[in-house]
């Protein structure tokens, strides 16, 4: 194998790296960035494991304003062509991108790629449209009854006023194509959900409003579907410890599970898109009811690859057999129970929380302002401390992220994921106490 990866920013990078770089002759990446700062950052090619690296143009503006179709634009032909140059120059035969807009890009372009002999794993066109755009994704949603969030999508301020006397505050506005909650506000009076959402139509293209689901419980189900559609694999780490309340309730500390209630209902919904290769469908528990909402699908692997990779599920090589149309390895006896940490994103973490705490209860209990969801409130001073020390030093067999656990092996490389990490952070101090 002769190996290109892509979107070298993003955590799940470096772990397909560390995953495939057994089975590659050679490992070529790619940078990009708004400068040669930004781009030069892309921690995962700076691995020990990377042969080689190239700078190309930024793929993701027209994705990200909306502007979907099967043509190319200009922006995305340049980074195109720059894609193909590498990959005559280096001889490339597996092209493995894991973020949304190379996903997207490789996807509408595959035929391309597929005449010079080269395997991408991501789905056809039509059918990664089904979970990229997330209006698509809830229409499916709604047709196949899967839980989700009423959503609405205002065209004009009337509308959107209209959204505000059919349902209650808080609302979510998001762009309909976003990764990592970029783009997104949560707001709790009507003059900000109409506010809010023309400024954001004035960046993305049909912003969605959704009813906000109260609560902190998340529940993440990692899938990998065969070359036949069928399901062949299905996690469902329990969330023990969330991050950054509210806005993302990202998981921070979790026990590895392969059992849930709903996980049948989310088997055949995902066999229902048609899908092949790796599959993350998110949802939140909504306090209310206690039922799983569909949030949104990723139609990739995501941060928390590791998550199967550090037990011995190698998901990137299974999803290079799926796409070249071969079984997939098995994998068995994995160890369920295991508590999955990232010490260095919790260093920041626990910084972050311990000043949620502070500023929640100067903002409702001084100044008497409603929480935004009385529901997922922060914990207690002693109930933070109390979390880390059972996560860190209980009696319960850990695994820890490859950023910390092979840190010393590939300083370089996880110094500028730290680095990444705490600006990521930094923008959480904005959304505090509220």
């Amino acid at each position: 194998m002769r190996l290109l990866v892509t979107n070298t920013r993003e955590a799940q990078a470096y772990t397909i790296i560390r995953c495939l770089r057994p089975y590659a002759e050679k490992v070529v990446t790619t940078i990009y960035g708004e400068n040669r700062l930004a781009a030069f950052t892309s921690h995962a090619a700076h691995s020990r494991l990377v042969d080689k690296y190239y700078r190309v143009p930024m793929p993701e503006a027209d994705w990200q304003s909306g502007l979907i179709q099967r043509e190319n634009t200009e922006q995305e032909a340049t980074y195109l062509a720059a894609m193909l140059e590498i990959c005559d120059k280096e001889k490339i035969d597996t092209i493995f991108p894991s973020h949304d807009p190379q996903v997207y890009i490789l996807s509408k372009n595959k035929e391309k790629f597929t005449e010079r002999g080269i395997t991408i794993p991501v789905p056809d066109f039509d059918t990664l449209l089904l979970c990229l755009d997330k209006q698509r994704t809830i229409e499916l949603a709604r047709e196949a009854n899967f839980p989700h969030p009423k959503t609405f999508q205002p065209q004009t301020r009337e509308e959107i006023e209209a959204v505000a006397e059919q349902s209650t505050a808080p609302w979510v506005i998001k762009p309909r194509l976003t990764a990592r909650s970029k783009g997104m506000e949560i707001v709790t009076t009507r003059e900000e959900l109409v506010s809010q959402t023309l400024r954001l139509r004035e960046i993305y293209k049909d912003p969605l409003v959704q009813e906000y689901i109260p609560g902190g419980q998340k529940q993440n189900f990692y899938l990998m579907a065969g070359p036949d559609g069928k399901v062949r694999t299905a996690f469902c780490p329990k969330i023990i410890r969330h991050a950054q309340r509210l806005y993302r309730n990202s998981s921070a500390a979790c026990l590895f599970d392969d059992d849930h209630d709903i996980l049948p209902q989310v088997k055949s919904f995902v066999e229902l898109l048609g899908w092949r290769g790796p599959l993350t469908l998110q949802t939140k528990v909504d306090a209310r009811d206690g039922k799983p909402k569909l949030m949104e699908i990723n139609p990739r692997v995501g941060s928390h690859l590791w998550y199967r990779t550090e037990l011995g599920i190698n998901e990137p090589l299974m999803a290079v057999k799926i796409a070249k149309g071969e079984e997939p390895p098995e994998f068995k006896n994995y160890p369920v129970g295991t508590l999955l940490l990232e010490p260095i994103e919790d260093s920041y973490n626990f910084i972050l929380a311990f000043l949620d705490i502070f500023a929640y209860k100067y903002r409702i209990g001084f100044l008497r302002r409603k929480p935004m969801d009385p529901l997922n409130a922060p914990p207690s001073l002693r109930g933070l401390f109390k979390d880390y020390k059972e996560n860190y030093f209980g009696k319960v067999q850990r695994k820890y992220s490859p950023h910390f656990a092979y840190f010393f092996s590939d300083v370089f490389s996880n110094l500028l994921w730290s680095y990444a990490s705490f600006r990521y952070t930094l923008k959480g101090l904005k959304r505090i106490g509220r």
